[in-house]
């Protein structure tokens, strides 16, 4: 077996980055994906996001609702727990948290 191989990877374990008046944590990087997690306190937005070149980005919103907005159109969208988000590469994008409950969800990117 591969002795980079774990069967548990922890957000514990993973640096606090700030982002936004949130904080985002990598906790799987490779050349090929970036797995981790996002997490943004009530009525906060995290940071901007200009879109990733290279990928495609996956959230799954694990607690809270995410409301996902588009600056380029205006537009915005609100994703309960438990629903998935697919942003297409260069895609930019903000996510707020406009309720009283903590917001966590988990990114996905899988490298060209």
């Amino acid at each position: 077996m591969n002795e980079d191989y774990k069967k548990c990877y922890s957000p514990a374990s993973a640096v606090k980055n700030e982002f936004g008046e949130g904080y985002y944590q990598v906790v799987i990087e490779t050349d090929q994906i970036s797995c981790g997690e996002i997490h943004v306190p009530p009525h906060a937005k995290a940071g901007y996001d200009a879109g990733h070149q290279d990928a495609d980005e996956v959230f799954f919103v694990v607690s809270g609702t995410a409301t996902v907005h588009f600056p380029n159109s205006g537009e915005a969208e609100d994703v309960p727990a438990g629903c998935y988000i697919m942003m297409p590469r260069s895609t930019p994008h903000t996510v707020a948290n406009n309720t009283d409950q903590a917001l966590t969800l988990t990114f996905s990117c899988v490298k060209k």
